[in-house]
């Protein structure tokens, strides 16, 4: 078994899934803080991941996912619903 850093199994989960990844799911992958690595995400690589409501699980509290939107690989035209890749 390979063990990734956890700021790595939060990209490849973002990255996976463009629907967006529920706040649980990050639990459930043991990563408790994961608000602080979406924030380094964010601020120090440059990432554009929208926090909503989720809409994923039927939860008895309000819960939030997390949806990237673009990072250096990917970007979601989310006005058309579109997915378009590039690489650099």
């Amino acid at each position: 078994t390979i063990l990734m850093a956890q700021i790595d199994v939060v990209k490849e989960l973002l990255q996976d899934n463009p629907d967006g990844v529920c706040g649980s799911v990050f639990l459930e992958h043991y990563i408790p803080r994961f608000g602080g690595l979406i924030h380094t995400l964010r601020h120090e690589k440059g990432w554009d991941i929208a926090t909503e409501g989720c809409n994923l699980h039927e939860h008895r509290t309000h819960q939030y996912k997390y949806r990237l939107i673009a990072d250096e690989f990917i970007n979601y035209d989310v006005n058309k619903g579109e997915m378009l890749s590039f690489t650099l």
